[in-house]
């Protein structure tokens, strides 16, 4: 019997980009659909099977991120089932996931390298050690041996171009979870539609209404207690800070920017109609929005403790039932199901110079290293043969969201639906804790699944809905966007000196002062000059040569 000794390093960490060569090879049996699931689990690519060999054992170690709610993966239904497919026996080593990120700089320093990374490697560490000989370009096993996820990127051509590092290379196999863009708009303007109606109020349509409705919040006793203690507007301000790669419009205001004709993203970044970015922080829009919301502060229209309200605090207000207006990516997460009922999305406000809301600078495409092969892999056919069985369809809902017979069942039409609670859990995201290694896998969860393979999920169903009634899928989720990028080691050590010297040491503290204490008319063009002292044009250099670097892999 044939034996391979491959180390799997598994962890919950923030990945990275990879993609593979052009070749385009046919997809898998199927046509134009997905691989359709198996009963019992999928398993469309089975290793040693795919290797002419069904003797062959696959033996991993995997290192990774200890919740704990988990069992011991070994034990976990889904890990367990899976590995007895690929016929894999995998010999688990738990790093605790706050102390990950120095143990994997240590094991690329000393070299004391596992077989394979899984969740913890990202673009900097390939960067940064490209030329090292510690990883293990993989376009020819994903053209040539991977033939679930080549189908998968042949689908999403578009992701193969953002897998691409500067050298041309891919590097790793990705996990993509599309949720219908979900993650796309990050920040719904909601309503309590309670107090609109016991106030007799409209649903405002445009920036005086909405400033109406707010006055009439703070002064009318719209929950009815006798008492003045109604917020007419709040966001978790504390957690809204502006960087690349932020989800920073689920809790800020940069979406109202629209209204005066160009809307702010988490990063404030946007592209020009010739595919050139430009900076929305430096736009006169982002003037006249600090100078409304600063008025509406002064005025005791916005939560006097916005800039300090976490996502616990402003929890605490809104299961108080003293919210009014309020800004959240998951408002069903921020309040009880109770209160949740109590608020309706708000309907894209409009001006003369534009349109409420944007789409944010993210991909659906969340971790494209999450499984990287290294240098220590004697046979780097076996890593990818048991990677591919994880892009099956069924296989990749399982291994993201929990296994079938405890999170799922199927239903009438073969479809995966959410089964009953059990082991005394409160949520299934507890459940799926203790079963699974969630999205610390390689897998690809794509949006025509949904209705076919599994039904959506259901909290984020709400999410959805709401994104949906106030205008995101019908005005901005087609817009051009910039995806995350890779950059050369030199752009990154750049661009960690600019992003401190432009975010966090201008943007942010400038427009929180702006919106308290006033003043953006007479600092304005002080501030200008500020951003270009600190690095603005180098920057947006910076973020131009990427991103055509990755269109020209379109």
């Amino acid at each position: 019997m044939k034996k391979i000794l491959m180390s799997l390093v598994a962890v919950l960490t923030f990945a990275v980009l990879t993609a593979c060569g052009s070749a385009d090879p046919a997809p898998p049996a199927g046509g134009a659909a997905a691989p359709a699931p198996a009963a019992g689990g999928g398993g469309a690519a089975a290793a040693p099977a795919a290797a002419g060999d069904e003797d062959l054992v696959l033996r991993f170690s995997i290192a990774h991120s200890q919740d704990p709610r988990a069992l011991p993966p070994n034990e976990m239904y889904f890990t367990s089932a899976f590995n007895a497919r690929m016929n894999a026996e995998i010999d688990f080593i738990s790093i605790p996931g706050e102390g990950a990120g120095e143990r994997v700089n240590i094991m690329l320093a000393s070299r004391d390298l596992p077989d394979v990374f899984m969740g913890l490697i990202n673009r900097d560490h390939i960067m940064r050690h490209m030329y090292d000989d510690l990883f293990i370009p993989v376009c020819y096993y994903i053209d040539n041996h991977m033939p679930l996820l080549t189908y998968v990127l042949n689908q999403r051509p578009q992701y193969r171009a953002m897998m691409i590092a500067p050298d041309g290379q891919i590097w790793g196999f990705p996990y993509i979870e599309e949720m219908h863009g979900l993650i796309l708009n990050q920040g719904v303007l909601a309503v309590n539609h309670v107090w609109l109606d016991n106030l007799g109020l409209n649903m405002p349509t445009n920036l005086d209404e909405f400033v109406y409705v707010l006055r009439a919040f703070r002064d009318r006793d719209p929950n009815g207690n006798g008492l003045q203690d109604e917020i007419p507007f709040t966001w978790a301000g504390r957690d809204g800070n502006k960087g690349l790669g932020a989800w920073a419009n689920g809790n800020d205001i940069g979406q109202f920017m629209g209204l005066w004709g160009q809307a702010d993203r988490g990063d404030s970044l946007y592209l020009d109609a010739n595919n050139q970015i430009f900076f929305t922080a430096a736009h006169p829009a982002f003037r006249e929005m600090n100078r409304f919301f600063h008025e509406l502060f002064a005025e005791g229209l916005i939560d006097q403790e916005v800039f300090n309200n976490g996502g616990g605090e402003l929890s605490a207000k809104l299961r108080d039932g003293v919210v009014g207006f309020v800004i959240n990516f998951s408002l069903p997460d921020r309040m009880p199901a109770y209160r949740f009922e109590e608020f309706s999305a708000v309907p894209y406000m409009r001006s003369e110079l534009g349109i409420w809301g944007t789409r944010e600078n993210l991909s659906e495409m969340h971790r494209p290293t999450t499984f990287v092969i290294t240098t220590a892999m004697e046979t780097p056919l076996w890593a990818a043969l048991y990677a591919d069985g994880f892009y099956d369809p069924q296989t990749s809902v399982e291994a993201n969201w929990g296994p079938l017979g405890y999170v799922y069942v199927f239903d009438e039409n073969g479809q995966m639906v959410w089964g009953e609670l059990q082991d005394g859990f409160d949520t299934f995201d507890d459940m799926r804790a203790r079963h699974t290694l969630g999205g610390r896998q390689p897998l690809a969860i794509l949006d025509h699944f949904y209705g076919t393979v599994v039904e959506y999920p259901q909290n984020a169903q709400l999410i959805l809905d709401h994104q949906r009634d106030m205008g995101f899928f019908d005005y901005h989720f087609e817009s051009p966007y910039i995806p995350p990028l890779w950059f050369t080691v030199e752009e990154a050590n750049r661009l960690a000196v600019l992003t401190l010297q432009i975010y966090g040491n201008t943007v942010n503290p400038m427009r929180r002062g702006w919106i308290m204490d006033g003043g953006v008319d007479d600092d304005w063009y002080d501030y200008l000059e500020l951003l270009e002292r600190n690095g603005l044009p180098e920057f947006l250099e910076i973020m131009q040569t990427a991103f055509d670097r990755m269109r020209a892999g379109l």
